[in-house]
């Protein structure tokens, strides 16, 4: 059964050109190596990464993103809070759709906006995003897959489209 870290996992994958060590996925999403690998294996079975050698599989990723993670995964609204900008909030969904009154907000104590709090896919996403700008965006557009109307869950999977289409040619011209 899939877990949240999962998502996690497999989205720093698949939105940065490089390789990963089991190390440098512990320390990029705060978790422990066990964890780590229980998490490949778990990807690994639902088919969003393959074995050898560690390559999401995009569209596997991208379809249940667009169509199960609201389910799988439901975020929960919270009080105000101080925090770091998701959602409709975040860059680039931010660009795109214009939010009235408050936005959203991972409660964070390094965050530097108020917003009414939406808990994020994992705990330690909020600093994993913190390290990783293309994270962060993947990782915003998917709380508006969770969290969005109609017209805000549109923009954010055409714009995660894109930014795992990018990743994936940019991995591809490398490679040759």
């Amino acid at each position: 059964m899939l877990r949240p870290l999962d998502i996690l996992l497999a989205l720093k994958i698949a939105v940065n050109d490089r390789s990963f060590t089991l190390m440098d996925l512990s320390e990029a999403l705060g978790v422990s190596l066990s964890q780590v690998h229980r998490s490949i294996k778990r990807c690994e079975k639902s088919g969003f990464i393959g074995s050898r050698p560690m390559v999401v599989s995009r569209p596997a990723l991208r379809e249940f993103l667009k169509h199960g993670i609201k389910y799988a995964f439901p975020a929960e609204r919270g009080p105000i809070a101080r925090g770091m900008p998701t959602s409709y909030s975040a860059f680039p969904l931010n660009e795109v759709i214009i939010g009235t009154g408050m936005g959203l907000v991972w409660p964070h104590p390094k965050g530097s906006v108020r917003g009414e709090s939406v808990t994020p896919l994992t705990k330690t996403a909020p600093d994993a995003a913190m390290k990783d700008n293309a994270l962060y965006q993947a990782l915003a557009l998917v709380d508006a897959l969770r969290t969005g109307r109609a017209r805000e869950r549109y923009a954010a999977r055409e714009l995660l489209d894109t930014l795992l289409i990018k990743t994936s040619t940019a991995r591809r011209d490398e490679n040759g």
